[in-house]
């Protein structure tokens, strides 16, 4: 991961600074998704209409929903710490960390990957914060 998907981070920055050099490349990591086994358009609260996506690959290799949560924290954890690296590496590349704000309760996930609404403004919040630091209001 740090190194495929640090180096398209890396194309993506390089192709923004190219093109003005001073400006900020901001982006965010990802909270702690939970393995619920909920897709999105659920019908009848049983047909999920897409997804899910995590707990039925977790499932088939034989993670129970502890080691499925585990796994999934540690995954995300290591995107998390990529793009921290990134960020270290040149001020113009601002990351946003979500995990302080955004918790691992089923309350603020709507289905595997999609928070809730509340959820959405938390990180609406943090990320209008992280904006406003980086290139003033």
């Amino acid at each position: 991961m740090h190194e495929y998907v640090g180096d398209i981070y890396k194309r993506a920055s390089k192709a923004v600074w190219d093109a003005g050099p001073a400006v900020k490349f901001i982006t965010h990591g990802y909270a702690n998704a939970l393995p619920s086994g909920v897709g999105v358009g659920n019908l009848f609260g049983r047909l999920n209409l897409i997804g899910p996506w995590l707990k039925p690959s977790l499932d088939a290799n034989g993670y129970g929903p502890a080691d499925g949560a585990d796994l999934v924290r540690r995954v995300l954890g290591e995107f998390n710490i990529m793009l921290a690296g990134l960020a270290a590496a040149d001020p113009r590349f601002v990351y946003v960390d979500f995990r302080p704000h955004i918790g691992s309760d089923s309350e603020d996930w709507a289905n595997e990957l999609h928070l809730t609404n509340a959820g959405i403004w938390v990180a609406a919040r943090v990320l209008n914060d992280a904006i406003t630091a980086a290139v003033g209001p």
